[in-house]
């Protein structure tokens, strides 16, 4: 209960006990006090003492079971003039995945399709950074992470999904997501570590385009979408190479 709500509490019962020394004959000493000295108004009074004090001890215990309920959601703190303030309890921090989702949504790309399983457990996923624009010229980087390290591969490219994204044969856990024919955006190294899932495939697709006017896609017109995969080599792999999912991304003005 607030302060102010236990001032109010306490005038009332002293108004009470006021009233039951006047219809004892206390100080007041009127004719209308000693009116209501008369026993029924007595038992009156004191019944209604006794329901105020009721109301008291149960406000009472609400308010500390409210106290203790806000303590659990947020601690408490006092300042340095005694007053007593809350704190907002710390919030998660959002997951790697959640991050990335947001990155790609706002520079207006899309996953699709399913990674594969390499032979040392990496599940690549490729994403994007940046906006592929038609005018601007600005960075727009694909990068596929957690590959296999120390092997070669490359980021695809196709002007179209593939229709039914088959699994590759033999066992292999990849899937083909982009429809035929595909672009490679060059050969490359991933680096990171012989056997271990630190590898990576990066590309400016905004300067490979630039640098190549006669690739599939150019001239880039806005609205136009591309898709995206990485494909590396897996020696122990059926096939010896899998694939990452896949990326739509559409080019914006």
């Amino acid at each position: 209960m607030g302060r102010g709500g236990s001032l109010a509490v306490l005038a009332f019962l002293a108004a009470i006990a006021h009233g039951a020394i006047a219809a004892r004959g206390g100080p007041v000493g009127t004719q209308a006090t000693q009116a209501a000295s008369a026993p029924g108004v007595l038992r009156s009074r004191s019944r209604c003492a006794l329901r105020a004090l009721v109301l008291v001890a149960k406000l009472g215990a609400r308010a500390v079971k409210l106290r203790k309920q806000c303590a659990r959601e947020a601690p408490e703190s006092a300042d340095v003039s005694g007053e007593v303030t809350l704190q907002q309890g710390p919030r998660d921090a959002p997951t790697a995945a959640a991050v990335a989702h947001n990155t790609q949504a706002a520079a207006g790309c899309s996953t699709y399709c399913t990674s594969s399983t390499t032979t040392h457990g990496c599940v690549p996923v490729i994403s994007c950074t940046g906006v592929f624009s038609a005018s601007l010229g600005s960075p727009f980087v694909l990068t596929v992470s957690e590959v296999e390290g120390a092997r070669s591969g490359k980021i695809l490219y196709s002007l179209a999904a593939h229709p039914t994204m088959p699994q590759a044969p033999n066992g292999n856990t990849s899937y083909r997501c982009l429809q035929s024919p595909t672009k490679s955006t060059g050969l490359q190294f991933s680096g990171g570590t012989l056997n271990g899932c630190d590898g990576s495939l990066t590309v400016d697709f905004s300067a490979f385009m630039a640098a190549n006017p006669g690739a599939p896609g150019n001239p880039l017109m806005a609205g136009q979408t591309f898709y995206a995969q990485g494909v590396f080599k897996d020696p122990g792999a059926p096939g010896t190479i899998n694939y990452s999912d896949a990326l739509s991304f559409t080019v914006v003005p």
